[in-house]
């Protein structure tokens, strides 16, 4: 018979508690949906404002800078060092809501893309 007082682990203590390379994991993919969700903006204003054609090059590295620091991010709040416990801080709520809403963006503008090419 189970035990009627056992605790449900909670969401954050179950990201936390997830194997390390399951974390890496999700770091690696917020990282690459940061970097979808941000090209667009990126080179709208880029091709508005900025465009010459010495500068091609510009807007990806931006975008790229972008990626790396949500993976720099996600390896201080998420991933962290060997061995070092996972504590569930406001930085790292944050640092997953953004994730999760830019896999939502990513999501609805490819949802746009396929509805438009119908």
């Amino acid at each position: 018979m189970p035990k009627k007082d056992a605790k449900q682990p909670t969401f954050w203590e179950q990201i936390t508690s997830m194997n390390r390379l399951l974390r890496l994991f999700v770091v690696t993919i917020f990282a690459i949906s940061t970097t979808l969700a941000i090209s667009p903006l990126i080179d709208s204003i880029y091709l508005q404002y900025f465009f010459s054609p010495e500068t091609r090059i510009i807007p990806s590295l931006i975008a790229m800078i972008g990626g790396v620091c949500m993976y720099i991010v996600g390896w201080i709040y998420l991933v962290g060092s060997a061995r070092q416990i996972i504590l569930v801080t406001r930085g790292l709520k944050w640092y997953m809501y953004i994730g999760i809403g830019t896999i939502i963006i990513i999501l609805l503008w490819m949802t746009g893309l396929l509805l438009v090419s119908l």
